[in-house]
C-alpha cells in the first residue's frame, strides 16, 4: 500500500509542477504590407536598440509568473494571485528627430497560446515600466518609461489595439520616432500531462497488481 500511495503522490506532484504555455504562436500580416516576425528575447529594447527595423517584432518575456501585487494596465488593474505569461511587440526605428514621420504603418494579428488578459501600451510607458520587475525577459535590458514609449493615442485609429478573439490581438502601429512598444499579458495555461500521467498511472497500477498477487 505504501508503494501505491507513493506512486499516486508522484502523479499529484507532477501535476502541480507542470510548466505553462508561454508562446506567441503566430503573427499574421493583416495589411498585405509589412510582415511581423517572432524573435528570441533581444539584448536591448530601448530606443533604436534591438535592431532598427521596418516591421513589428514580438518575443516572449517572463513566463508562468505568480503575481504578488496588483499591476496597472490599459484595461485597469489586475492580479494578484494569478499566473501570467508576458510578451512584447514593438516596431523600433532609426534614431532620428523626435516626431519625425517615417511612413511606417503596420497592422499585424498576433496569436498566443493562452487567453489575453491585459495590454500595457500607454504613451509614456509607465504601465510597462511598472511591471518590468515581474515580466521583463531575463537577458533583455529595458529603458523604463520615457515620452512616446507606448502608442500615441493622438493618432486615433492609426495607433490602436483590438481583440480579434480571446487569443489574438490586432496591433496597429503608425510609427514616428522613437517607435512603439506594447506588452501583452496572457493567462498561463498548464501543459498537457496526458502522456506523463498515463505512464505514472500504469506504474501505480503495476505496483497495486503485484501487491495483490503477493497477498
Amino acid at each position: 500500500m505504501k508503494s501505491f500511495c507513493t506512486a499516486l503522490a508522484a502523479v499529484a506532484a507532477l501535476a502541480l509542477a507542470a510548466p505553462a504555455h508561454a508562446l506567441i504562436l503566430s503573427v499574421g500580416n493583416n495589411t498585405g504590407g509589412l510582415p511581423g516576425m517572432i524573435i528570441a528575447p533581444p539584448a536591448d529594447v530601448g530606443n533604436s536598440a534591438a535592431g532598427s527595423n521596418t516591421h513589428q517584432l514580438g518575443f516572449n518575456e517572463a513566463q508562468n509568473v505568480l503575481l504578488p501585487v496588483t499591476i496597472a494596465s490599459d484595461q485597469g488593474p489586475f492580479g494578484p494571485g494569478g499566473r501570467y505569461n508576458s510578451h512584447m511587440i514593438f516596431l523600433n526605428i532609426l534614431d532620428v528627430g523626435a516626431g519625425t514621420p517615417t511612413g511606417l504603418n503596420a497592422i499585424n494579428d498576433w496569436t498566443f497560446d493562452g487567453p489575453i488578459v491585459a495590454t500595457m501600451s500607454n504613451t509614456p510607458g509607465t504601465f510597462e515600466a511598472g511591471s518590468n520587475l515581474y515580466f521583463a525577459a531575463g537577458p533583455t535590458t529595458y529603458p523604463g518609461a520615457f515620452p512616446a514609449r507606448g502608442l500615441e493615442t493622438g493618432q486615433g485609429l492609426l495607433d490602436n489595439l483590438s481583440l480579434v478573439n480571446s487569443h489574438t490581438l490586432r496591433v496597429n502601429m503608425n510609427v514616428q520616432q522613437p517607435g512603439d512598444w506594447v506588452r501583452v499579458i496572457t493567462l498561463a495555461v498548464p501543459e498537457p500531462l496526458t502522456a506523463s500521467l498515463g505512464m505514472l498511472g500504469m506504474g501505480a497500477l503495476g505496483i497495486a497488481t503485484r501487491r495483490r498477487k503477493m497477498a
